[in-house]
């Protein structure tokens, strides 16, 4: 049986963040006597969804017509209908090029506001490289970058596999290796948060919007894809990059998972990164676990093939008093 509201197919606290073109608006009144308004719509694939907002404090709630396309931010929870949007934000869009902006509806993605701090504190990383050479190549990298982390998931389904989940990792890993090189000082900064910034660069190829797997995703490793990026860059923009440098860079992005590479990680900025790395994910997949609902009354999941046992969430363990 096709899915008439893909919301539903989203696990409840789940933000999202796009738009709908209104089909119907009710004002309804809260059994606190507040009118809050009940509309339904058209998500980009025109497909319906539904949801409630109750308005600003202090503001009147907006009038829709039907047809009008409204953006709008909210999590997921319950309704009458089954899941629905709780909208905390619904706003006009005057100009309908204007939702090119926004994104579908109904994919789970991070919350702006977290998403921003995460991409404009990634962005700084990527100007603080000491050599001139290794900073002229990390701005054109995060000029191509920097799109992709709006709507590339960090996975399929392991770990942050929905929009901006990619921005998410990223984030972790890059402020852990700054953690890691305030106890092991005596490694290569330039090296190592080029390469925690850049270390999953190549999903933007693995991955599509939709949050499916890419051509290149099923032909080609992300790895891979990210030294090509690094070459093609270097090339393009004709910049003469120290060939020690480049080297040890090459070597993290090719080696970071580990056992599971081409190449395993053999300096100590490649370990770091991989561990961290590592760590970042596997905490993550438990993390999804618990989003995507596969977590008993008891605390305890599905056996995850991930961490080689069963994850167990005590917060979530009713037994425990």
């Amino acid at each position: 049986m096709l899915n008439t509201n893909p919301v539903g197919g989203l696990p409840a606290g789940t933000q999202v963040n796009g738009w709908v073109m209104i089909q119907t608006v009710r004002v309804l009144q809260a059994k606190n006597n507040n009118n809050y308004l009940n509309w339904e719509g058209l998500d980009v694939n025109a497909v319906k969804v539904w949801g409630t907002f109750f308005g600003i404090e202090g503001q009147p709630l907006p009038r829709f017509e039907p047809g009008q396309i409204v953006a709008l931010t909210g999590p997921v929870g319950e309704g009458k209908q089954g899941l629905a949007v709780w909208a905390t934000s619904m706003t006009l869009v005057v100009d309908p090029e204007g939702t090119k902006e926004f994104e579908n509806l109904c994919y789970p993605c991070v919350p702006t506001v977290e998403l921003t701090k995460y991409i404009t504190e990634l962005k700084e990383m990527a100007n603080a490289m000491s050599d001139p050479a290794l900073l002229q190549v990390s701005q054109k990298m995060f000029e191509y970058f920097e799109p992709y982390l709006w709507l590339i998931p960090a996975g399929k389904a392991v770990h942050e596999p929905y929009r901006g989940g990619l921005a998410k990792h990223t984030w972790e890993v890059a402020q852990m290796c700054i953690k890691t090189m305030q106890i092991k000082n005596v490694v290569n900064k330039d090296v190592l948060m080029f390469s925690a910034v850049y270390h999953d660069i190549g999903k933007t190829q693995e991955y599509t919007p939709q949050l499916t797997w890419s051509p290149n995703g099923r032909l080609l490793s992300h790895s891979s894809i990210a030294i090509q990026l690094l070459t093609d860059v270097i090339i393009e923009n004709h910049i003469t990059m120290d060939i020690n440098l480049l080297r040890q860079i090459k070597h993290c992005l090719i080696s970071h998972h580990g056992e599971f590479s081409e190449i395993r990680p053999a300096t100590k900025e490649a370990l770091i990164l991989h561990h961290v790395d590592l760590l970042c994910a596997k905490v993550g997949h438990i993390d999804e676990c618990v989003r995507s609902g596969n977590i008993g009354s008891d605390g305890w999941g599905r056996r995850s093939f991930v961490l080689g046992t069963d994850p167990y969430i005590p917060e979530l363990d009713d037994r425990i008093s």
